[in-house]
């Protein structure tokens, strides 16, 4: 039982990180709203939002081995393939951020912010509506005796 809680904890505080992740994200994307007609502050501001982004993927690619590895026995079969549906939802999310991202010309960079600000906040919504379902269902699995 030692472990389950131990396991219970571990998730939910990997769900907490993910949120800082996404809350750099924002602020990123919140600086992207401020930029200056000088093309290099673009590029920094571009930058720092892939690495925000970056992070947060690979926390989330982390996380979602983690839970497909402990979550199963804990949640059962059924509930573990809603919880791959969100994730692999997450992932193409992710695809259709990563080539505004990694476009190499600023002024096609910059025509792009508005659909690229649109599929960011839809990420960052729908994981943490994700997480806190998750945490709900952990929750409730931290009070069995």
């Amino acid at each position: 039982m030692r472990d389950i809680i131990s396991t219970v904890e571990s998730l939910l505080n990997e769900h907490e990180a993910i949120r800082g992740h996404m809350k750099q994200v924002r602020e990123s994307v919140n600086n992207l709203e401020s930029l200056p007609q000088h093309i290099l502050a673009a590029k920094d501001k571009r930058e720092n939002l892939k690495q925000a982004i970056g992070y947060l993927e690979d926390g989330l690619r982390t996380h979602h081995r983690h839970e497909d590895a402990v979550m199963p026995q804990l949640v059962g079969e059924l509930i573990m393939q809603a919880i791959r549906l969100e994730h692999a939802d997450q992932l193409v999310m992710f695809k259709k951020i990563s080539p505004a991202l990694n476009d190499n010309n600023i002024d096609h960079f910059l025509s792009q912010l508005v659909p690229l600000k649109t599929n960011i906040e839809n990420l960052c919504q729908a994981t943490s509506l994700h997480s806190l379902r998750e945490d709900g269902i952990l929750h409730f699995l931290r009070k069995v005796p």
